[in-house]
């Protein structure tokens, strides 16, 4: 490990044979090219081709904990990008305690722990920097999956993983990862948010002001890469109503076979 006060200075190293030194800084163009020797904890960007789609992030692990010398290379987030959910804007949990009691606590989020925008993007509730704000309008569990309704867009937590709305890896997709799917709205801005939905035979029925839509997969594996969102019908939805900040009004009920809802008329 060598370093210089002058960030700027180029380093020139002279060995009878090249191959005894590799000179590696936070980029390199494959993962063969990195060594096995390094410094805990160093960190950097694995470019692999020209596009971004394959780009990852690696940070050597050593043998020792804190202690440099031998280990691996394993896939981490990029550095300086946010890697949190805040707890205090996510829905609440109520749990029930051993003494009988029930106590109401924030989630625990999980944190995104590799990838970068592109390879790992935010989950569909989120809002970027200078963003209009985005609120989540409704919830509902659907195959073993957390599913947020916020805008035009239904988010999917990981299978089983309820708190969890980030990709396990920016190398591959597995079937577990989160599904994050828009609905393609043809209605004015007013109409397009999703405020409610229910669970049929057929899959997840998501309401909005004047359309409704049909989350589902056409197999019994409801994965990122067969996941569905299509339009069905264009009812008019009145049941619930932004009012400020809140929801109000009478939600989407079951009929046994058939789904109610609330219309204008």
């Amino acid at each position: 490990w060598v370093t210089h006060s002058d960030e700027d200075y180029v380093w020139r190293f002279s060995a009878p044979n090249k191959a005894l030194m590799t000179v590696t800084t936070d980029q390199v163009d494959s993962i063969v090219q990195l060594p096995t020797q390094c410094r805990a904890g160093y960190v950097v960007k694995v470019a692999n081709t020209e596009s971004e789609d394959d780009d990852y992030y690696a940070e050597f692990e050593t043998e020792e904990a804190g202690v440099d010398g031998p280990g691996a290379w394993v896939e981490t987030v990029k550095p300086g990008i946010p890697r949190y959910i805040n707890p205090a804007s996510m829905p609440h949990q109520i749990s029930r305690q051993a003494d009988g009691n029930f106590v109401v606590s924030p989630g625990s989020w999980e944190p995104r722990l590799v990838g970068d925008y592109k390879t790992n993007p935010r989950p569909g509730f989120m809002t970027r920097v200078n963003d209009p704000p985005k609120y989540i309008n409704n919830m509902a569990l659907f195959r073993n999956r957390l599913c947020i309704l916020s805008g035009d867009t239904v988010t999917c937590s990981r299978t089983g993983d309820y708190f969890n709305f980030w990709s396990a890896s920016a190398l591959t997709s597995a079937d577990n990862d989160p599904v994050d799917i828009a609905a393609g709205s043809s209605s004015s801005s007013a109409n397009a948010d999703l405020i409610d939905c229910i669970e049929i035979g057929q899959g997840l029925v998501c309401f909005s002001g004047g359309e409704q839509f049909v989350l589902s997969s056409g197999s019994d594996a409801f994965t990122p890469s067969n996941a569905r969102f299509t339009r069905v019908v264009t009812y008019r939805y009145s049941g619930y109503k932004q009012v400020s900040d809140q929801l109000t009004g009478v939600p989407v009920f079951s009929l046994g076979t058939s789904v109610g809802f609330l219309a204008d008329s």
